[in-house]
């Protein structure tokens, strides 16, 4: 299966393989900064849709971008991030050996993501973490609600077949 590009701009390039997306990012030294923030909100719109739609898992490809982020980028960075953590879905996040790049992302997804992301340096690793995250569970939707079917009712206890509407609880 070849990756269908879902959206292309003046610093990125989101794709989606199966239920996969690619977000590569690259650096654009002569954007100025409300370009470079237009772009970031473009990003950040891609990645949210992307999170609850039929993409299972990101890998969201860093290691291009700038070395360094302010905190506009840092802030839509976040936004991607908490989208995916919301999700409940992975997100491979690859940066380049720059320390304060990985230190940097290192915390935004501690910070944003801590259950569902993880940092990498290397493209193949981020990759086969992200294919071992995604087969060992089913789609966040159906472990919601298996979760949710296993989950005793201890609200309504035994009165479960009762008509719809208020349940008192005990004092």
């Amino acid at each position: 299966m070849s990756a269908l590009v879902v959206e292309e701009g003046g610093n990125y390039r989101v794709e989606l393989d199966g239920d996969v997306a690619h977000c590569r990012v690259w650096s654009r030294p002569d954007l100025d900064f409300a370009a470079g923030a237009r772009l970031a909100e473009q990003k950040v719109a891609i990645c949210r849709s992307l999170a609850t739609g039929e993409a299972r898992g990101l890998l969201f490809d860093l290691r291009e971008a700038p070395k360094v982020t302010g905190p506009k980028t840092q802030a839509s960075l976040e936004q991607i991030l908490s989208a995916w953590e919301s999700a409940a879905r992975p997100v491979a996040v690859i940066v380049s050996p720059a320390s304060l790049q990985k230190l940097q992302l290192s915390r935004l997804a501690r910070d944003s993501a801590p259950r569902h992301a993880e940092v990498f340096v290397d493209f193949e690793l981020a990759r086969q973490w992200l294919k071992a995250r995604l087969s060992a569970r089913p789609s966040a939707a159906a472990s919601a609600r298996a979760t949710l079917a296993a989950k005793p009712n201890r609200a309504l206890g035994r009165a479960a077949s009762l008509p719809a509407g208020i349940v008192k609880r005990r004092s």
